[in-house]
């Protein structure tokens, strides 16, 4: 029996590791993308090479039209016939250059019948047209103008994110004893916790949204972006940490806090259901969820002795493992999230 538990948990303890291995390559895998994004596609309000541009007017076409997004890259040296992005009476222009000296130059937009009137410094210039997404400019805009669409795609952005991965097939055994069980939901009183939750991913979503589009607007650093990039951090961790105090129960007492770790994955057996196969004790409900997470598998809740002894299971195809909670007197939550 010993052997057997050994063997079974040094399975689990390999699946964990390569669990862990896929979670840090996965995190390694997105470092080196938004790496590599920041590098070659970067705004140049956060420090990056690139500056975008959407272009407002006809005096381009047929190269460019209203509506389109330009990204232009900072060279080492421009040469006449170049399309570049320049600074001009506190606007920007996407035009030609067409004559230039070492310090200055004058530029001319394709479908202009006469040369631009002015000339300007040579470090007017932010940039040479390297890539032209047609139409994608008049996007960007109508979500600037149009919060509500934000709003809407940040929800489509949460229900995403928030689903839950494909579930593995489960053993046929653990399948029969979950006709017999049922779907446990801990009771809750209505509390603005969950409100607030889903306000902060809103807000961090929106706000990542927003910084993007004032990135493609070339909105300058203070206070706008600043702004929106502090909202994004903010929402980020405030989420991250309240969610986790949640979801460990910090703020309930036995048997609540238990009930609120096992909460999405419970199902209540009677005592008269029988649970094949050899068992084996864990020490904590935490390493009991972390069991059950392995395996994508519900946790199964037996209530003995009135409610003041609580057995929580976890059905794997080796091993079954138990987290025996005894209460020594079932006080009421301090939060008020549960009923008795």
């Amino acid at each position: 029996m010993a052997n057997y538990q050994l063997a079974s948990r040094k399975l689990l303890h390999h699946r964990a590791k390569k669990r862990t291995q896929r979670h840090w390559l996965s995190l390694l895998g997105l470092f080196a993308i938004i790496s590599t994004w920041y590098v070659t596609l970067g705004p140049s309000p956060i420090g990056g090479p690139v500056t975008y541009a959407v272009v407002s007017g006809t005096s381009m076409e047929p190269q460019l039209h209203t509506g389109d997004l330009v990204l232009t890259r900072k060279q080492p040296s421009y040469k006449v016939g170049d399309t570049v992005l320049i600074t001009v009476m506190g606007g920007y222009v996407v035009h030609n250059i067409i004559w230039q000296s070492e310090t200055e130059l004058r530029t001319k937009g394709i479908n202009n019948e006469f040369d631009d009137s002015w000339t300007i410094p040579a470090t007017s210039i932010l940039g040479k047209q390297e890539l032209i997404l047609p139409g994608f400019g008049n996007f960007l805009i109508y979500l600037r103008d149009n919060p509500l669409s934000l709003g809407v795609g940040a929800s489509l952005l949460a229900v995403v994110l928030l689903s839950e991965p494909r579930r593995r097939k489960q053993s046929e055994r653990l399948v029969s004893i979950l006709q017999k069980a049922e779907r446990e939901i801990p009771i809750t009183r209505p509390n603005l916790i969950n409100p607030i939750l889903t306000g902060l991913f809103l807000l961090s979503a929106i706000s990542l949204l927003s910084t993007g589009v004032l990135l493609a607007n070339r909105t300058t650093f203070y206070p706008r972006l600043a702004l929106s990039l502090l909202g994004v951090i903010v929402s980020v961790i405030a989420f991250e940490v309240i969610g986790r105090w949640l979801l460990q129960g910090r703020d309930l007492t036995e048997p609540y806090r238990t009930l609120e770790i096992f909460r999405k994955r419970l199902y209540q057996i009677d005592q008269k259901v029988e649970i094949p196969g050899q068992t084996a004790p864990v020490n904590s409900a935490d390493e009991l969820l972390k069991l059950a997470e392995l395996g994508h598998t519900p946790i199964l809740h037996l209530v003995l002795e009135d409610g003041m002894r609580h057995q929580f299971f976890v059905i794997t195809d080796e091993l079954n493992y138990v987290f025996d909670l005894h209460v020594s007197e079932q006080k009421p939550a301090h939060h008020g999230r549960h009923k008795k």
